[in-house]
């Protein structure tokens, strides 16, 4: 590529002449003037970095403004997008002890125009018996263009699953929801994105799977079997499991956390956007945003227990979510497919982030 001086430009003069009326400027360089150079045989940069393997095909390297460069400050100059991508893991032991992680916004990514979202919920833990399994959490994906954002911080709740802790009267805790905020908390203001977590499945003896998470903007599955919770809505936490076969009652699932199982068993549930009741949401029952039983942006309801008896039922699916500024939402219920096998945990979530 020619190179040009700009220290010797300015080494000329100016004429001024007139051929019939029009003006024609003339500009003389001296010999010295410019220095041109061709010389250079340095190759042009290729920047590589393949996002894993994980990620989804719609979500990679997702653009809406196409990308390109960001002038600079008042320094001049101007900053290019460079595209890669970060994939966020559960960062607690268990379920129930996960944190908040942040991701923050560069120049360099703000050039890229938008970024582009792929959310897996928490799975349920699975029941006590063969063929009871926990619910699996949601899929959600989109894009959000990177203009929309007021703050060069997210908040990003990454989903652990809901436990199995083994004894005579088990049940599976419910999975967490996976969460990205706006900003440095999560409210309901602030979400974004939500993927909805499973419901645990139930206790041998009343025999139930719990439901799956939700993606995108949708809702929860309900449990199966007697007394189990309800699915979360967009609007609504999911029931908790109830009836006339029912001697306790779970309790419903709220915005951002899912519902514990029956009082008799003292299971809590979760807390709105954090951690996850015991144990990871209570037996059967939905819980929180990290390492809760079926946790979302609505949690599903936990379980009610059976009449006579005391024995749990399976937890309802929280839902998914995708704020108005996220763009090509989608995703699905059960998508993340790591509900718990019968007497195992539900596998943990996860969040992909690409620009």
């Amino acid at each position: 590529m020619k190179k040009i001086n700009l220290s010797h430009i300015m080494e000329g003069f100016l004429t001024i002449s007139t051929f019939g009326t029009a003006i024609v400027l003339s500009y003389h360089m001296l010999a010295h003037a410019a220095v041109f150079s061709n010389t250079s045989n340095t190759p042009t940069p290729v920047i590589s970095n393949t996002p894993p393997a994980s990620a989804t095909p719609v979500t990679i390297f997702g653009t809406l403004n196409g990308g390109g460069v960001v002038s600079g400050g008042g320094g001049g100059g101007s900053v290019s997008c460079v595209h890669s991508s970060t994939t966020y893991q559960y960062n607690g032991q268990s379920g129930t002890d996960g944190s908040p992680q942040y991701f923050y916004i560069t120049p360099s990514i703000t050039a890229c125009g938008s970024l582009s979202f792929t959310l897996l919920g928490g799975g349920g833990g699975g029941g006590q018996a063969p063929g009871l399994v926990g619910g699996s959490g949601g899929l959600t994906t989109g894009i959000i263009s990177t203009s929309n954002l007021s703050s060069s911080t997210l908040t990003i709740i990454v989903a652990g699953g809901g436990q199995w802790i083994g004894g005579s009267y088990s049940a599976g805790g419910g999975g967490g929801g996976s969460f990205v905020c706006l900003g440095t908390q999560c409210s309901q203001s602030t979400v974004l994105l939500a993927a909805g977590g499973g419901g645990g499945g139930s206790q041998s003896n009343n025999p139930g799977n719990g439901g799956n998470g939700g993606g995108g903007n949708q809702n929860g599955q309900n449990g199966s079997g007697r007394c189990a919770g309800g699915g979360g809505t967009l609007r609504a936490g999911g029931a908790g499991g109830s009836g006339g076969n029912c001697y306790a009652s779970g309790s419903s699932g709220t915005l951002g956390a899912g519902g514990g199982c029956n009082s008799i068993w003292g299971c809590k549930a979760g807390t709105p956007f954090g951690q996850g009741g015991y144990p990871g949401g209570g037996y059967g029952g939905g819980a929180s945003a990290i390492g809760g039983g079926g946790g979302g942006y609505y949690g599903g309801g936990g379980a009610g227990g059976t009449y006579g008896s005391w024995i749990v039922g399976a937890g309802g699916g929280g839902s998914g979510y995708c704020a108005s500024i996220v763009h090509k939402c989608g995703g699905s219920v059960g998508g993340a497919h790591n509900g718990g096998a019968p007497l195992s945990n539900g596998g943990n979530g996860q969040i992909i982030i690409s620009w």
